[in-house]
């Protein structure tokens, strides 16, 4: 047997005992299910009762009725002691993903160390002390005891929408009783979560217990691997470092020795190689419209696109980036432009647009005129805008850009030539605002400003004739408002 035979043998010992686990959780729930239902059908009987008298039903009146209050407690109770019997099956489980994650730590070093004499076997007390050493660091129970107030809070929100807004009876307990299953779903949710860090920190326990060891590497299931593990896939960790997956996450700790390193095997796809040689199709879902765009367009390397992100409760998890943070919101710091006679730097160009937008790539081929910086942004005749990579926009002032403009390291404070659409057209305010507010001179388009890929440009006027630049000069008429 080999190192993949174990963990493929691993995966369905695990997959098949969180499959009774959360079977049992549901059976559990289903009494408290039902009794929260009918205290539910028993609550709205009251408020429809008054609702035929013609009385009307207040939120305020309502959390005065004893019918309400009853209702509440009752729902309190039943959710509590839903937790105590979910907490009782998911800690059983908890000492079975001990053992699992031990013997499966055990296997894996005894094929990596092979007779390794420094391989040292845990006894069963030693086993015991960790279980229950995990059991103390686990947050189960405070994570559990959260379900009653979220679950309060819907159940208060969804009687005070459908009371102030006139719905029905139907529409109102229906909603109530998609608010009464987040026990269960949060029960399910942290079932599986903790099982899974139980079994990952014994592993990675009996695996430190090896002086062989000297640190384990990621193997992910590409599969059903999201986009951070796949990039992930097969870095190496010191065996000091904690071990960071999803909470249902299905990456496994391969261990790694002086003289054995799992990586060299030819059975391991790296999940990198993996993703490359799926179809551009599957390449986009996995990592979103977005990134690929930036993978392939803008050659920004995947594996800067993924990180750890810290959990207080959870502890680390692979995660992607998100548009905004790779888009450096929005603020392009380019190295200027050069004379190639001199080598000194001549003019400078500032780009306020998304790295996925083509206007990016062409404005830096943009050949500057002497005496003025050129700033890029789209922009109208009363303001900026800023587009994210999916072509959300959003509207900033005169004033908001002037702000960052400051702040860019890259702009010098001199004369701009600014290609903003309408910034300059007929009764446009916007370049005459950002000229008072920086207190520079300012050329900006009389219409849009169409770029062409080889950085060449033309205006055009709202009646489609050509148009030109103009001039504004700061005249005193914009001021930045006091605070």
């Amino acid at each position: 047997m080999n190192i993949f035979d174990v963990i493929h043998q691993y995966r369905e010992g695990i997959e098949r005992s969180e499959v009774g686990m959360l079977r049992d959780l549901a059976r559990l729930w289903v009494p408290s299910y039902r009794y929260l239902k009918q205290q539910v059908k028993d609550l709205m009987t009251v408020i429809q009762a008054q609702r035929d008298r013609g009385e009307p039903v207040w939120i305020g009146y309502l959390h005065s009725m004893e019918r309400y209050q009853s209702m509440m407690e009752q729902a309190r109770r039943t959710i509590d002691a839903y937790n105590r019997a979910a907490l009782g099956r998911i800690t059983g489980e908890e000492a079975d993903a001990v053992e699992i994650g031990r013997e499966t730590a055990r296997k894996l070093v005894n094929i990596a160390a092979a007779n390794d004499p420094l391989w040292i076997r845990v006894n069963k007390r030693e086993g015991r002390i960790l279980s229950g050493m995990l059991s103390e660091m686990s947050p189960l129970r405070a994570l559990l005891d959260k379900s009653w107030p979220e679950t309060s809070r819907k159940l208060d929100e969804v009687l005070t929408v459908g009371l102030t807004t006139g719905q029905g009876s139907n529409w109102i307990a229906q909603r109530m009783m998609e608010a009464v299953t987040i026990p269960e779903k949060r029960a399910l949710l942290i079932a599986r979560t903790e099982v899974n860090r139980t079994y990952r920190e014994a592993n990675l326990e009996t695996m430190r217990e090896s002086r062989a060891v000297i640190g384990y590497r990621r193997m992910c299931y590409p599969p059903t691997a999201c986009f951070a593990c796949l990039e992930m896939d097969g870095e190496f960790y010191e065996k000091s470092q904690s071990f960071s997956d999803h909470p249902n996450g299905k990456c496994s700790a391969v261990p790694v020795t002086k003289h054995f390193d799992p990586i060299n095997d030819p059975k391991w796809e790296r999940g990198q190689d993996w993703f490359a040689r799926q179809s551009e199709e599957t390449q986009r879902k996995i990592m979103g419209p977005g990134r690929y765009d930036l993978w392939k367009k803008e050659g920004v390397n995947p594996r800067d696109m993924v990180y750890i992100k810290e959990n207080p409760f959870w502890g680390g998890s692979p995660t992607m980036k998100t548009l905004e943070e790779l888009k450096n919101s929005f603020i392009e710091m380019s190295n200027g432009k050069y004379d190639n006679k001199t080598n000194q730097e001549a003019s400078f160009s500032m780009r306020y647009l998304s790295k996925t937008d083509e206007l990016f790539i062409w404005a830096g081929k943009v050949e500057p005129i002497p005496g003025y910086e050129d700033v890029f942004v789209h922009g109208s005749k009363t303001a900026f805008i800023f587009a994210d990579a999916d072509g959300n926009e959003t509207k900033i002032s005169a004033y908001e850009f002037a702000d960052i403009l400051k702040e860019t390291p890259n702009y010098h404070g001199g004369d701009i030539r600014l290609f903003s659409c309408d910034t300059g057209g007929d009764n446009a305010l916007t370049a005459q605002a950002l000229s008072d507010i920086m207190n520079v001179n300012i050329i900006a388009p009389s219409g849009e400003i169409f770029l062409r890929p080889d950085g060449k440009y033309r205006i055009e006027n709202e009646d489609g004739t050509v148009g030109d630049w103009r001039k504004y000069s700061p005249n005193g008429k914009f001021r930045k408002p006091k605070l």
